[in-house]
């Protein structure tokens, strides 16, 4: 079982480490910093977009970045620990070693969980107050998003819907709170644009998921990748990392040209696709990457859409 959009692999054995972290770096890796990127970069995006609408605040947009972070860091956190709680997450079968190695005890991810959900809250607020009551709607979607991915008694990630919230706290919510935080508005042109970005991240939990499958099903987990089996496991992949690529042609080069510089990553995807079509000893190979992989394609992807963005105003 792994986190919604980490991309680290995973062992079907228990894979051979050295010693523990302990103290600050155990604190530190128990937040998953390698799954920044798919906060920050739909951050950069709407950003972009509001400095395109001439609205700019450096203060408000760094205050953006560290609240999106902090609710982020909260969601990974309730993820560690209620993997750990369903028995989802095992010494055996676990990218987080948080829990199953005993870096953090469960108390303190639940105190650490509390520290960045109250503590996100208390900037959302703060936000809020300087832009609008819509950014605190948009905020309470995004906390019980974050929460109940994992948490009792939804838990919406083991009922096959994590796709579907992955995909809206990433997209829509992160780009347009950005937006709405630095012009008071909330237009359609960041929502059309957070929709290529909310796909790739959901291709990284895609990707997770129909490598997991079996061992997600043996937890009682249900995924999409399950649903579909192999083959439309496979088709859905590339639905998800190809359909970016036919929005930065057909939408988003007539906003400008500029975002353009995006497409070239399209060998990226393209890579991809290629290594999926092998035999079930390659396939298991190239699943065990996929993960990582599609996390890199959302940084190249979405940083060269922002620039394009940013480009057409700064030229």
């Amino acid at each position: 079982m792994t986190d919604s959009v980490d991309g680290r692999e995973s062992a079907s054995s228990p894979p051979e480490r050295g010693a523990v972290p302990r103290g600050p770096m155990a604190w530190f890796l128990a937040t998953r910093p390698w799954s920044f990127p798919a906060s920050i970069v739909p951050m950069l995006v709407g950003g972009a977009l509001a400095y395109r609408a001439d609205f700019w605040d450096w203060p408000l947009f760094l205050l953006t970045l560290v609240g999106g972070l902090f609710f982020h860091i909260g969601a990974n956190l309730t993820n560690t620990y209620f993997d750990f709680q369903r028995g989802a997450d095992t010494v055996a079968h676990a990218d987080d070693r948080t829990l199953v190695d005993n870096m953090l005890r469960p108390r303190d991810v639940l105190l650490l969980t509390g520290f960045f959900f109250l503590a996100g809250s208390g900037i959302g607020g703060y936000l809020a107050f300087q832009s609008g009551w819509e950014l605190l709607a948009l905020g309470a979607a995004g906390l019980f998003l974050g929460l109940f991915y994992t948490a009792s008694p939804l838990g919406y990630k083991y009922r096959a819907l994590g796709d579907v919230g992955i995909f809206i706290s990433f997209g829509p919510l992160l780009v347009l709170g950005t937006y709405f935080v630095q012009t008071e508005k909330l237009n359609l042109l960041p929502l059309l644009f957070s929709l290529p970005l909310g796909l790739l991240i959901v291709a990284i939990v895609h990707a997770n998921n129909y490598r997991d499958a079996e061992a997600d099903r043996r937890a009682g987990a249900s995924t999409l990748a399950q649903a579909l089996g192999g083959r439309g496991s496979r088709l859905a992949y590339y639905l998800l990392v190809l359909t970016p690529y036919a929005f930065v042609i057909a939408f988003g080069a007539t906003v400008t040209p500029w975002v353009l510089l995006a497409l070239p990553t399209i060998v990226l995807p393209l890579r991809m696709i290629r290594q999926l079509n092998v035999g079930d000893e390659d396939l298991r190979r190239a699943l065990a990457f996929l993960p990582q992989q599609t996390a890199n394609l959302i940084v190249v992807f979405g940083g060269l859409m922002a620039l394009g963005i940013l480009g057409s105003e700064l030229v």
